[in-house]
């Protein structure tokens, strides 16, 4: 797994600006609402690590939240949903919590994307506002015992309470802590009891060492954020 030169093209050119100064932003960032573009890059390659046959990334599920929503967080236990998401790459049933969350007022709205490819990109866009101005999104690296790569209540908001102009985050590997395995491979024994989800550790596949979510010291993929309205 590594960054190869499609992801550095895509940190360099699609999420140019991500360090930028917000004051030379193009767009009023006192709104109530802003929408963005975001940006999902992996890099996942033999010249780096072994890829089994058809690793690809699960479609994303994810939702525009705010600060009460517990869809999934490191430290916490999966959800039935967010288990499914995890094992199977389904994300029919973490859309249904994300729909429980909206009845709540813990969540605006939900997104999916198509699959991806271990080498890809996948674009979609969100409307936050400031009652709701998160996202959250997982997605399975397909084939794996339950390994996930996402964001938990990313706010596009700064410390001043402004609208980010240009956002970015590199994604580190979780355990969802709900199936044993520690090689590319799918059906494996429930893990009992379930673990907190966490940063992913230790070698797998005899050859790979992750630490704190890490393919041998580098991000298997990068996420930017873009405005656009």
């Amino acid at each position: 797994m590594k960054y190869l030169s499609m992801v550095v093209v895509v940190c360099a050119f699609i999420f140019s600006g991500c360090n930028e100064d917000e004051g030379n932003s193009p767009f009023d960032r006192t709104t109530e609402s802003a929408t963005y573009e975001i940006t999902v890059a992996s890099g996942w390659n033999n010249n780096y690590a072994p890829v089994p046959n058809g690793a690809l990334f699960s479609p994303i599920a994810g939702a525009v939240v705010n600060s009460e929503s517990t869809l999934w967080a490191p430290g916490s236990t999966a959800s039935p949903g967010f288990e499914a998401l995890a094992e199977l790459g389904e994300t029919a049933g973490l859309i249904t919590e994300i729909n429980d969350e909206i009845a709540e007022n813990k969540a605006l709205s939900s997104f999916t994307t198509a699959s991806f490819g271990a080498v890809d990109t996948v674009k979609f866009q969100v409307t936050v506002n400031r009652t709701f101005p998160e996202i959250t999104f997982a997605s399975m690296l397909d084939p794996t015992p339950d390994w996930i790569i996402g964001v938990e209540c990313l706010s596009f908001l700064d410390e001043e309470g402004l609208w980010h102009t240009n956002l970015s985050r590199e994604l580190p590997v979780y355990d969802a802590g709900t199936e044993e395995g520690r090689g590319f491979t799918l059906n494996n024994p429930p893990t009992e009891p379930k673990q907190p989800i966490g940063l992913l550790q230790g070698t797998v596949a005899g050859t790979l060492n992750f630490i704190d979510g890490e393919a041998n010291g580098r991000h298997i993929a990068i996420m930017g954020a873009r405005r656009i309205q």
